[in-house]
């Protein structure tokens, strides 16, 4: 394989990375829950102290879409939730600590760390009863997590901050080619 062949496939990798980056941020800015079934993972910014000392605040969890069948108690797994403080449905990362069935349905029973065994989340809607958490509230199962990330992704998260960095990225890519053909033309003269 000649060195012409080998460079034009590292340029092919690139955007092909380049581009799987890019469809996942649009994804994740126009229809932020569906990226997790789109693409098998999602990403998160852990933003509440709930799970430390285990996850830390600012953390980055890696969320992977997980069938019914493989949630076991023990993992942390992501969800959807009311949540009273915030007067709206929002994503939490609890501990999944019990899986039961209730009048033909399995339910959820989720936990923060470090709490005691019988002292589980308590849920509730808009109208402040009490619901259980289902599979359809689920968004999947913990994967990794990676400390402190958060520091980093908080300010991508805002879209003009993502706007900026991607026109960035394609004045850089543009100038790169552009000196590249400039030295190519020079050197061919030359």
């Amino acid at each position: 394989m000649t060195s012409k062949h080998r460079k034009h496939i590292k340029q092919v990798l690139f955007y092909l990375v380049f581009l799987l980056l890019l469809s996942y941020v649009l994804v994740d800015l126009i229809a932020p829950r569906q990226t997790v079934n789109l693409f098998g993972f999602k990403t998160y910014v852990v933003v509440s102290p709930s799970m430390e000392p285990d996850l830390m605040v600012l953390d980055v969890i890696v969320v992977i879409r997980t069938p019914a069948h493989k949630l076991e108690p023990g993992q942390a797994i992501t969800f959807s939730a009311f949540l009273p403080a915030l007067g709206d449905y929002d994503v939490v990362t609890h501990y999944l600590a019990a899986i039961e069935e209730v009048e033909g349905e399995t339910i959820y029973k989720t936990q923060g760390a470090g709490l005691e065994s019988d002292d589980l989340d308590r849920w509730t809607n808009p109208d402040g009863q009490l619901v259980d958490l289902v599979y359809e509230d689920i968004i999947g199962r913990v994967w990794f997590s990676i400390p402190q990330a958060g520091k980093i992704l908080v300010p991508l998260s805002n879209p003009v901050m993502m706007v900026m960095i991607i026109i960035n990225i394609v004045i850089i890519v543009t100038l790169v080619k552009v000196i590249k053909k400039k030295r190519e033309a020079e050197h061919d003269l030359g």
